[in-house]
């Protein structure tokens, strides 16, 4: 149910629909309600919780849900694996009960907004979870008291996403887990204090395969007092930087990598890619750069000449590169599409510039694309 389309219920009628379907409806598998602009809560019906057929609940608006009128009694989800859910802080603990009572429950998405400032846990006991995405939106946390405790050792794709840092707790190792993505923080007031808990959440991370870090968390993870391990399983490995300072901190975190081969770097907010402080500065070049690295995309460049530096140098230690992306922000897609001459594109200093490049890696593929990745051009 698509709340959003044209022919929908309003707010009431769709409430009443919501309840009709479940009281009257039998056998049912899929229950979903999706909108982006519903502006209250969604009351769901109690009965909702006691069919045992359903397999695939997903209710996500933008003011969530209301669970308070859930007893306990009514959790019977034998079948449920995949949970979809948008709440708020006040049914926490109903929303860890219902987790907890669907053992087959595979797939994991849930957005809890806190409302005052979060000083206890979540705990999610999910033994057969593969997939788990977490959406915390919370002014603030208090970092000695709040966390999430999982219980999920079946784990193989996390992912987090919170404007605060807050703690972790992997009571049981999920071996499997190959893929995390770490959204944590959107400033660098708590980030020291938030330092001397990063291995509670990466003693697991360390395994994957492919990470996706936000800048902040990356600055966190290069603080000297943190003694970060080797990712020595660590093939794919994208960043988003949000400050100069966590361009400064990519160097660090990259010679934490020794196989990685592909490597992607964006940028948000007042970010910029340094021309004045080099990689060939440092005694200690990372080590993937040298030997492993087969591909490295550079999103939102701004075609300047401090980017320029930065190409040369890549091109200069990645000897083993094969596939070499660079994507510009959008004004420099409007300036650029004035150019419908290839030849005139040619002459553009960061093409010509990539054409010299060209010929140092004779065997390594140069895309340079608009925003949507559309090739304005490549050897």
């Amino acid at each position: 149910m698509n709340a959003d389309h044209p022919n929908a219920p309003n707010p009431p009628s769709l409430v009443n629909l919501i309840h009709d379907i479940v009281y009257n409806g039998t056998n049912i598998k899929e229950f979903k309600v999706c909108s982006e602009n519903f502006g209250t809560l969604i009351p769901l019906p109690c009965s909702l919780f006691k069919k045992q057929s359903l397999e695939v609940l997903e209710v996500y608006t933008p003011q969530g849900i209301f669970l308070g009128d859930v007893v306990q009694s009514h959790y019977k989800h034998p079948n449920l694996r995949k949970l979809v859910i948008r709440f708020r802080e006040c049914d926490l603990k109903l929303f860890e009960n219902i987790v907890k009572f669907c053992p087959l429950l595979e797939i994991l998405r849930f957005h809890v907004e806190m409302l005052t400032k979060f000083k206890g846990s979540i705990k999610i006991n999910a033994q057969n979870l593969s997939c788990l995405v977490v959406n915390l939106v919370s002014e603030e946390y208090s970092l000695d008291k709040s966390k999430i405790i999982l219980d999920t050792p079946k784990l193989e794709y996390f992912e987090v996403h919170s404007p605060s840092m807050v703690k972790f707790c992997f009571l049981k190792t999920p071996s499997g887990l190959m893929k995390a993505k770490l959204f944590l923080g959107d400033g660098h007031q708590s980030i020291h204090l938030y330092s001397k808990h990063l291995m509670s959440i990466f003693n697991p991370i360390f395994r994957v395969k492919i990470l996706k870090i936000s800048g902040d968390l990356l600055v966190a993870l290069s603080n000297p007092n943190v003694l970060v391990e080797v990712f020595h399983k660590l093939s794919h490995l994208e960043m988003t930087l949000s400050c100069s300072l966590s361009w400064h901190a990519t160097k660090y975190f990259l010679g934490k990598c020794p196989n990685l081969e592909s490597l992607v770097l964006k940028k948000t907010g007042k970010a910029k890619w340094s021309g004045t402080i080099l990689w060939s500065e440092f005694e200690l070049l990372p080590h993937c750069l040298h030997n492993k690295i087969q591909r490295i995309e550079l999103r939102d460049c701004l075609c300047k000449v401090p980017e320029l530096v930065l190409f040369r140098y890549i091109f200069g230690v990645a000897k083993n590169l094969k596939m070499f992306y660079i994507t510009i922000e959008r004004e420099e897609v409007d300036e650029i599409g004035k150019i419908m001459n290839v030849e005139e594109l040619r002459k553009i200093m960061i093409v010509e510039e990539l054409g010299q490049l060209s010929k140092k890696l004779p065997k390594c593929e140069i895309n340079f694309c608009d925003e949507n990745g559309q090739k304005l051009w490549s050897t």
